[in-house]
């Protein structure tokens, strides 16, 4: 909840900063239309790579979960797999956090995008 409420901030954060760009878009508007989408669509390609990967690793410490509490796994690997969660809630952290990042990216270039066609839409 407190990330919903923290994107909605960035966006008018990001709206607000971004409407004295509205008057400045001119024969260069554009290309910086261009650029902006080239940014969005990256960010959603990264964004969709980092989901994926974190869907991955939620299954995998399913699967770690499942073998660890397996009556037949003996010492040795019972000590590799709690390693093997430690770690992979250490990348989940780091992802989560990366995808938070990219989120709030992606919510700044989305409004810098909408500010740029505004100008481009009103004119034809």
């Amino acid at each position: 909840m407190a990330t919903v409420i923290g994107s909605h901030v960035l966006i008018a954060v990001a709206v607000t900063a971004l409407s004295g760009c509205a008057g400045s878009t001119n024969t260069n508007g554009g290309s910086q239309l261009s650029v902006v989408e080239t940014q969005v669509l990256e960010l959603e390609s990264t964004l969709g790579k980092r989901s994926a990967r974190m869907q991955g690793l939620q299954q995998e410490m399913r699967h770690v979960v499942d073998a660890l509490t397996a009556p037949d796994t003996d010492t040795t690997n019972r000590l590799f797999l709690i390693e093997r969660t430690r770690s992979i809630s250490e990348e989940q952290g780091r992802l989560q956090a990366d995808i938070e990042r990219l989120n709030a990216e992606m919510a700044v270039k989305r409004a810098q995008l909408e500010t740029l066609r505004h100008p481009l839409t009103a004119s034809s």
